[in-house]
């Protein structure tokens, strides 16, 4: 199964943003206003980027709250 999301607010998007190398806010309006061009003012920086979510259980639906999140200390090798 392969999801994307692309609202906003969304940690899957954080990572697809730190590569922009262009005016988001112009380029949303071209495409608003139907004026946006294949390849135009797209460009991206080289590279990739990866975006890590920890979610309680139950997420995105009815999650469970008030989790304890232990070990961020520890070392972990893999």
């Amino acid at each position: 199964m392969l999801e994307f999301n692309c609202r906003l607010g969304d940690p899957e998007t954080q990572a697809i943003l730190a590569r922009v190398e262009f005016d988001l806010a112009e380029v949303l309006a071209d495409a608003a206003a139907g004026k946006l061009k294949a390849g135009g003012k797209l460009k991206w920086k080289a590279g990739a980027s990866a975006c890590v979510v920890m979610a309680s259980g139950g997420y995105p639906g009815k999650f469970e709250i008030g989790k304890e999140i232990r070990g961020l200390a520890e070392k972990r090798h893999a």
